[in-house]
C-alpha cells in the first residue's frame, strides 16, 4: 500500500498586518482542509513584510514570541481540521532574533522549531547599492537540522537563501526527513538574480536527496519589489517539478506526494551508500572556509 500524502504550499501575496496576514493563512488552511491536503506550508516570515530589505529602525515590532496570538490562531485553525503546518515567523526568544519555523502537528501542537542557520548578507547592486540586511537583524539558528514527525510525515525546513547550500538538505535526508519544505521570499532584481536558479536548485536537492522538496515563495509586488512566486513541488526519483502555481498573489497549490517513491529513488540512485564522509574533512576541517 503507498502511502500518500498531499501537502500544500500556500503562496502568499504582499503582506498586510501580522492580524489581516494570519486571517488569510487561516483561510489558506481552510482551502488546504477542502482540498484534502494534511501538510501546509507558508513563505518565509509569512507574518509579516520581508522588512530585512530595509535598514531602518523600529525593526523590533516585527518580532514575536512563539507564544504570540496571532501564531496561534494559526497553528489551531490548522489543528482544527488535522491538518500540519509549517509557519515562518520572525521569532524572538529573549535578547535574541531569530529567522524562525513553528511546526505543528495534526493534533494542533507546536511540536518544535527551526531556526535559519545560514543568515545572508548584503547582495551589492550598481543602481541599489545592498539588497538584502539579514544579517543585521538575524542571530544565526541554533537548534540544528532538526526531523519532524507530524503524523503524516517526517519533514524537515531549509528557509530561503539555505537552498543553495546542500549540506543542511543532506543531513536532513540522512535523519530520515522525506519531505523538506522551502519557504522564501524570492524577488527578481534586474539581471543580477535569476528567478530561474529557483528552480534549478530546488530539484538538485531532491534528486540528490531523493527525498520531496517543497518550495513555497511571496508572489507580487511588496516595498516596490517583484516577487517570484513560483511555488513548487519537486519529486525524489529524478528531481523533476511534479506540481507548480504562476498565480501572481494568494494561490494554494495541492500536490500528492508518494513516500514509496523515496525508496524507490535512493535503490536506483544509492548517493546515501556510496558516500565516502572519510574523505571530506577539507569541508569542516582546519583550512576549511
Amino acid at each position: 500500500m503507498s502511502r500518500v500524502v498531499r501537502v500544500a504550499a500556500a503562496q502568499l501575496g504582499p503582506s498586510g498586518t501580522k492580524r489581516e496576514n494570519a486571517e488569510r493563512m487561516c483561510a489558506m488552511i481552510d482551502r488546504a482542509a477542502a482540498g484534502g491536503a494534511t501538510i501546509v506550508a507558508f513563505p518565509e516570515l509569512s507574518l509579516t513584510p520581508y522588512f530585512p530589505i530595509r535598514n531602518e529602525r523600529g525593526y523590533e515590532g516585527y518580532f514575536v514570541p512563539v507564544e504570540d496570538p496571532d501564531l496561534g490562531a494559526v497553528v489551531k485553525r490548522a489543528g482544527s481540521h488535522g491538518i500540519a503546518a509549517v509557519i515562518p515567523f520572525a521569532e524572538r526568544d529573549g535578547i535574541q532574533l531569530f529567522n524562525s519555523c513553528a511546526i505543528s502537528d495534526t493534533a494542533g501542537r507546536i511540536v518544535g522549531r527551526y531556526r535559519k542557520i545560514h543568515i545572508p548578507g548584503a547582495f551589492p547592486l550598481p543602481d541599489r547599492g545592498a539588497l538584502v540586511f539579514e544579517k543585521l537583524y538575524f542571530t544565526p539558528g541554533d537548534l540544528g537540522y532538526p526531523v519532524f514527525d507530524v503524523g503524516p510525515a517526517r519533514i524537515g525546513v531549509q528557509i530561503c537563501y539555505e537552498r543553495n547550500f546542500p549540506e543542511g538538505y543532506r543531513i536532513l535526508a540522512m535523519r530520515g526527513a522525506e519531505i523538506v519544505f522551502t519557504p522564501t521570499n524570492l524577488m527578481r532584481i534586474s539581471e543580477v538574480w535569476h528567478s530561474g536558479t529557483w528552480e534549478l536548485v530546488l530539484r538538485a536537492r531532491a534528486y540528490e536527496n531523493g527525498m520531496f522538496i517543497v518550495g513555497i515563495n511571496k508572489a507580487g509586488t511588496e516595498w516596490g519589489l517583484d516577487y517570484v512566486g513560483d511555488s513548487l513541488v519537486a519529486r525524489p526519483t529524478d528531481g523533476e517539478v511534479v506540481a507548480r502555481t504562476e498565480a501572481k498573489g494568494d494561490d494554494l497549490l495541492v500536490a500528492d506526494c508518494d513516500l514509496d517513491e523515496i525508496a524507490e529513488a535512493r535503490r536506483r540512485l544509492p548517493f546515501m551508500r556510496d558516500r565516502q564522509p572519510m574523505t571530506y574533512g577539507p569541508l569542516t576541517g582546519p583550512g576549511a572556509g
